[in-house]
């Protein structure tokens, strides 16, 4: 199974909002972070031509930064 890295599942107005909340609760917390994780299932390996599309189909909306990988 391939786990390929989706972009930001949350503004980071939601992430501050939620942030606010949870150190409400736990004062130690210090940050939040929210991303789409895609699973990929498939039969046998793919191709590197093959991952180049599927990571293209798999890229949408807002970016994150390659550092958060």
């Amino acid at each position: 199974m391939l786990h390929i890295s989706g972009g930001p599942a949350a503004s980071d107005f939601r992430l501050a909002k939620l942030l606010d909340q949870l150190k409400s609760l736990e004062p130690s917390v210090r940050g939040l972070g929210a991303r789409f994780l895609h699973l990929v299932e498939v039969d046998g390996t793919l191709t590197d031509a093959e991952l180049v599309v599927l990571r293209a189909l798999l890229t949408y909306g807002p970016r994150h930064d390659a550092t958060d990988e």
